[in-house]
């Protein structure tokens, strides 16, 4: 299952799991409000990282898919505070997050920690801040002007207090 504010972004991830022969439900929805207790074993969220205005955040256009506000961390933060992230997750749900350096990531490996999560990096890599979100390759270079990507896992603790 797949869910995005943008019902367009819903849409082009069916059209696009059809292409390739899987079948994904998308829905538009905002963050996990719109899921069951306990519904959930994996998160995979490649939120808007990117530090821009804080007016850039949300709306329908593409500059929503990357603008994160202050530090890049205002839907991050959003989900970190939210009821529906400890409420949706099973015991011993996976939480896969991209952030970048800018995002503070101990920061949010601190916060994952104090909602019952046992946080690692399990990649890091520089990619290029130029168009693309997520660029990971093989030895990337890291040039000036670059910014570090990293991918975090956190396991939610069996009997964590919810």
């Amino acid at each position: 299952m797949a869910i995005d504010v943008n019902g367009r972004a819903a849409e082009l991830t069916r059209r696009t799991a059809r292409a390739d022969g899987s079948r994904v439900d998308a829905i538009r929805g905002d963050l996990l409000t719109s899921m069951r207790d306990e519904a959930i074993d994996v998160v995979i969220f490649n939120p808007p990282y990117v530090t821009t205005p804080s007016d850039d955040v949300g709306g329908d256009t593409i500059e929503a898919s990357w603008a994160g506000g202050r530090r890049g961390r205002v839907v991050i933060d959003r989900l970190l505070t939210a009821d529906g992230l400890r409420r949706c997750l099973a015991d011993g749900a996976l939480l896969y997050l991209l952030l970048s350096d800018e995002n503070e990531p101990a920061e949010v490996l601190a916060a994952l920690a104090s909602l019952g999560f046992e946080a690692t990096t399990v990649l890091a890599r520089t990619a290029r801040t130029s168009y693309a979100l997520l660029s990971f390759q093989t030895d990337a270079p890291s040039l000036p002007g670059n910014e570090r990507l990293s991918v975090h896992r956190a396991v939610l603790k069996g009997g964590a207090p919810r």
